[in-house]
């Protein structure tokens, strides 16, 4: 299943922020690496419910990108449930290091 399969099926009722499928349909035809280690994935694995330990705010997390040491990034459904105003959020792999790291997608790239 190619990355934009995948954040479709894992958005859900959401709607994928325009920016970010674009980067997923790049992806898909030049599957490496951005910037440093990340790459497109969605939260197939339910990494981020493990991340909060199964406490309901993971439920306002959507998952949308990895880095090599499974760190996660993002949309962070704080506000309302639009992703397209959601921050990114990331969430290290060792807890370090996590938080808001931008207010929108387009502020991501």
């Amino acid at each position: 299943m190619s990355s934009t399969e995948e954040l479709k099926k894992h958005f859900g009722k959401y709607k994928i922020p325009s920016e970010l499928l674009e980067l997923a349909k790049y992806f898909d035809k030049n599957p490496v690496f951005f910037a440093g280690s990340f790459e497109v994935s969605a939260d197939k694995f339910g990494s981020v419910k493990a991340w909060f330990r199964e406490k309901e705010i993971f439920e306002k997390v959507l998952g949308f990108g990895i880095d090599g040491v499974g760190s996660i990034f993002g949309l962070w459904l704080c506000k309302n449930d639009n992703p397209e105003e959601a921050p990114i959020v990331y969430l290290g792999s060792e807890g370090e290091g996590s938080g808001v790291i931008s207010s929108t997608f387009p502020e991501f790239l």
